[in-house]
């Protein structure tokens, strides 16, 4: 098949294309930032918010894609929930490893435990972690900004080819 594209069509599909690139990927750090601000879990290590990152816009068979992720197997958890919350919806079994002891502290008073005294424990029923979809959340709440950024995109593009 014969290609019908003009050098000038060529040239402003090619100029919308970056421009659309680069306005997807200026709102996916805009989501990442957000996911990795606005969330209810409590990362101690700073890892699981590390995880988060955005994965980088491209475009193929005529779509632009692009969005954010986090990595880490421990948000998977916390962005979906476990036990009760989960997609099992019971609660699980922890063990300690190799015979030895678990060991956290309670909120509250449990089996005569004072608040902030530290459990000993072989194994525990655990009933699980409530979801906190901070992905989500984050790309909905993007989901306006990228309609701007897109138009805004396609304005730069009508700028820049006439």
């Amino acid at each position: 098949m014969k290609d019908t594209l003009s050098p000038a069509l060529r040239k402003l599909q090619g100029c919308l294309i970056g421009n659309l690139l680069d306005a997807m990927n200026i709102t996916c750090a805009i989501a990442r930032d957000a996911a990795k601000s606005d969330h209810e879990y409590k990362d101690r290590t700073g890892g699981v918010t590390a995880a988060t990152r955005e994965i980088p816009a491209t475009y193929k068979d005529g779509k632009i894609t692009g969005g954010i992720e986090n990595t880490s197997k421990v948000g998977l958890y916390l962005h979906e929930g476990t036990g009760l919350y989960g997609p099992n919806k019971a609660p699980y079994e922890i063990k300690a490893k190799n015979g030895k002891t678990l060991h956290f502290e309670i909120a509250g008073s449990v089996q005569g435990n004072e608040s902030g005294k530290g459990v000993f424990a072989k194994r525990v029923m655990h009933p699980g972690i409530k979801p906190d979809p901070f992905i989500s959340k984050a790309v909905h709440k993007t989901k306006a900004i990228l309609k701007r950024n897109m138009a805004g995109a396609i304005k730069k593009t009508m700028r820049q080819t006439s």
